[in-house]
């Protein structure tokens, strides 16, 4: 119980970090205008700064998009484990990896010569 705590807070931790790092760097006050101006948004319909659309419309959605993929990738593994009886299945045995590189091949065959 203790350790998964810690994990989940660790992860809470590193997407308020991303929150704050980006190409447009924020400092404790400048986050905190964007907090107050984000809840004033909510609470009072009041105008977003440009900040603040980029921490909600930008930074938000990728950060929440990360979590998603690395939990539904981990899901992914658990569930080939389970099915298999194997702790040491990766996605070789099944030819997802191999499907994968064809995929990127043909992909990037189809923008060199479209470019």
């Amino acid at each position: 119980m203790l350790k998964t705590y810690h994990i989940a807070l660790a992860c809470v931790i590193l997407a308020v970090v991303v929150l704050l790092f980006g190409g447009e760097s924020l400092s404790l006050e400048e986050w905190q205008e964007v907090y107050l101006n984000v809840k004033n948004h909510f609470l009072h319909n009041e105008e977003l700064s440009s900040l603040s659309v980029i921490i909600l419309e930008i930074r938000l959605p990728r950060v929440i998009l990360a979590l998603l993929v690395g939990a539904s990738l981990s899901g992914s593994g658990v569930v080939m484990q389970t099915i298999f009886r194997n702790p040491l299945v990766d996605p070789f045995l099944l030819g997802i990896s191999s499907g994968a590189m064809l995929g990127v091949a043909m992909a990037i065959a189809v923008v060199e010569s479209n470019i």
